[in-house]
Formats: structure tokens, sequence, C-alpha cells
């Protein structure tokens, strides 16, 4: 999207069939966006996962299961977000048996995109 024009460009519509909560990864990596989705229907797994828009490349980082109690309006959504070094995503999730904030170490994967 340009900003102040009417103008878009869709990207990953068949990497990121859902709408998630995706922010761009910081310099070095910012042609990285990293996203999630809302539980799914069939496993109740949400999936946190990075997208190369240049490539159309998505790299699943994790599922992470919610269970029933936090569904609908007390949901827990992962928000992916990176750490200012884009290193570190943290997200949140209810997946170990309470809502709590977990930080994924992408450096290795990261160093293999290079």
């Amino acid at each position: 999207m340009t900003d102040t024009l009417p103008e878009f460009r869709r990207i990953g519509e068949t990497k990121m069939k859902v709408n998630g909560h995706n922010t761009y990864l910081p310099l070095p990596y910012q042609d990285w966006i990293s996203n999630d989705c809302y539980p799914d229907s069939k496993t109740s797994r949400q999936t946190v996962y990075l997208y190369h828009p240049p490539t159309d490349r998505r790299i699943d980082l994790g599922h992470f299961p919610s269970s029933m109690p936090y569904r609908g309006e007390w949901r827990c959504d992962t928000h992916p977000r990176s750490s200012r070094d884009g290193h570190l995503v943290s997200i949140d999730s209810p997946h170990d048996g309470g809502r709590q904030v977990y930080l994924l170490d992408i450096r290795e994967l990261l160093a293999g995109l290079a």
C-alpha cells in the first residue's frame, strides 16, 4: 500500500490465506513479515510464521494448540512481534496450560536464509 494514495498490491494470497497480526522484521530482515492465524477449526492450532513477499516463501515457526477456554471473547491471539535485532519473536499462547509469553529464537533460521 502506498501512503495517502488509493494504490495497493496484494501479497501472499496463497501463503497468507487468513487475516493475522502481521509486522515486518527490522533491518536487515525487513523483507520478512511475521504473522499468525486464528485457531484452525480442525486442529485447534494457531500457526506463527514468517513470509517473504519477494520470493512468496513461507516458513512456519510453530503450531500452538489453543483449547476451548481460550476461544471467542476470551481467546488468546499469538501476536508475534520481534526483538529489535529480529533474532527473537515473542508470542502469547495458552498451549502449556495457561496464558503465557514465549520467546522463539529464530537466529539460526535467519542465518540460513542469508
